[in-house]
């Protein structure tokens, strides 16, 4: 070992190069596995106070090593526009998977967004499945029409952000409840 050391060490001053400290560095980059991310439906839409559920498709493609993580996330942006308040305004979120614990957290709203943690010891090399979302947007106070988009980013210390390549857009409606109650004198 020593006079393969010596060698790269002559080498590399002969040639004036910086040495490489690591070859599986070198050869990977700063994220050496790959992820893939999809949601469906690619529109929704339903009444104020009920669900709109959402496929969230993923699989990590290592090469790398065992793990997409650590530190795994799906990060969806809340629209800061939509009222009432994406972050703030009585919405619910839920999230769950056929892979029982493929969720470490979440969902949970942190700057503006809407946080799921994957699971490190699940979200490895080869897998392959799915997160299933449900936003809620409150009723009685939705307005009609009111629509946002869900485009989720999938990221993690060993894999680049990758966000799905088309976002499902929904709308929550809402229809007034009209009600006549007639008083009598009698």
């Amino acid at each position: 070992m020593r006079s393969v050391m010596g060698f790269a060490l002559a080498v590399t001053a002969v040639v004036g190069a910086a040495p490489v400290t690591s070859a599986a560095t070198s050869l990977a980059g700063p994220h050496p596995q790959s992820a893939l991310i999809t949601v469906s439906p690619s529109t929704t839409s339903g009444p104020t106070g009920a669900p709109q559920t959402y496929n969230i498709a993923l699989s990590c493609q290592g090469t790398g090593g065992s793990e997409c993580g650590p530190h795994a996330t799906i990060s969806i942006p809340l629209d800061p526009s939509v009222v009432p308040s994406m972050a703030a305004g009585g919405w619910t979120y839920a999230a769950t998977s056929a892979t029982a614990s493929l969720i470490a957290s979440g969902p949970t709203i942190v700057d503006n967004h809407l946080v799921i943690t994957l699971n490190d010891a699940e979200f490895v090399g080869g897998y392959s499945g799915s997160v299933r979302l449900t936003m809620t947007p409150p009723n009685n106070i939705t307005p009609n029409n009111t629509s946002w988009t869900v485009n989720p980013t999938i990221s993690g210390d060993n894999i680049a952000p990758v966000p799905v390549p088309t976002p499902s857009t929904s709308t929550a409606t809402a229809k007034p409840l009209v009600s006549v109650t007639k008083v009598t004198a009698d």
